[in-house]
């Protein structure tokens, strides 16, 4: 998806939130795709699995420049998972917004908003010891003052740049965004500190409106799975993305395909307006294969090419 969203504009992207203490059991994979192509899998080596190991993180040339979003609750675990990956990612992102159980009751996500203390030794930590710059992403507090003070122990701990989530915690995901306290906020950080809006971000004109509050970039999430277009000026269908997801996932013989596209083209369908998301849903359930898939959304297939792992 990142890969389809940097030809439909993206200028950068992130990873889904990827949890340190997984990501530090990994094993680096090089593998040879064909036709002077290789990808990066970190994968999940987990003793007793009898499966096939999890890819938890995978990349290529083609996915560049790109921004690791750690889970963290501890400076150790976040840079021992930092060091590991950093020579494959331009950035490490530290998520301070995730609102979901799993986070919150791990200590990391947005409960980290609540611990200023905690997240200051994460950031001076990875900032002294790594060779990527560090950036962090979270949500609006209770009130303007302390949101500003918040980013400014980010940028006094060393970060490069902070997203922020124009909602608070309390803020129903899909509740108006906050745009005019964004906008206030980014009054108060001096002007040269970067600072990337993001939240409620469905078509341009949302893009216009984050831009408004002064934001010096925009961070679009759920809007790309709906519509990648809105990431540049040329319109493409929803069928045109599906198509070209499916393409370059071949292309990149991505890790899990057939699981990981399917679960994709799934998110995707799920933001689509109307009975069209129904409709779609029903067809790549009953896909069977990626062959499937490809041939529902006319997708070129490739020759299948052993892949050859080098570690």
């Amino acid at each position: 998806m990142r890969l389809l969203a940097r030809e439909r504009g993206a200028g950068l992207a992130f990873t889904d939130e990827i949890i340190d203490l997984k990501l530090s059991h990994t094993t680096r994979r090089v593998v040879d795709i064909g036709g002077g192509l290789s990808r990066v899998d970190y994968v999940f080596d987990k003793e007793g699995n009898d499966e096939a190991p999890p890819v938890l993180f995978s990349t290529c040339v083609a996915d560049r420049p790109i921004v690791l979003q750690l889970g963290t609750s501890s400076a150790q675990t976040a840079l021992a998972a930092a060091l590991k990956v950093q020579d494959d990612v331009d950035a490490v992102d530290i998520n301070l917004g995730c609102c979901k159980h799993f986070s919150v009751q791990g200590g990391m996500g947005s409960e980290l908003l609540r611990k200023p203390s905690v997240v200051q030794e994460i950031v001076r930590t990875l900032v002294a010891n790594l060779h990527k710059p560090v950036t962090c992403k979270m949500r609006l507090l209770d009130t303007i003052t302390t949101t500003v003070e918040f980013v400014q122990m980010l940028i006094d701990a060393g970060a490069a740049a902070v997203t922020i989530h124009a909602r608070r915690v309390e803020d129903k995901p899909n509740s108006d965004p906050r745009l005019g306290e964004l906008a206030q906020v980014r009054k108060l950080i001096k002007t040269d500190f970067p600072i990337v809006g993001n939240g409620g971000v469905w078509s341009r004109d949302d893009i216009s409106r984050v831009q408004a509050t002064g934001v010096n970039s925009v961070m679009i999430a759920r809007g790309v799975l709906r519509n990648a277009s809105l990431l540049g000026k040329q319109d493409f269908s929803f069928n045109d993305n599906c198509k070209r997801f499916l393409e370059l996932c071949v292309q990149w013989r991505a890790a899990d395909t057939l699981k990981n596209a399917k679960y994709t083209l799934l998110q995707m369908c799920r933001y689509q307006p109307g009975k069209q998301g129904a409709s779609t849903t029903q067809t790549v359930v009953k896909c069977k294969s990626l062959q499937d898939l490809c041939e529902e959304y006319d997708a070129a297939q490739p020759p299948q090419k052993r892949q050859k792992t080098a570690q």
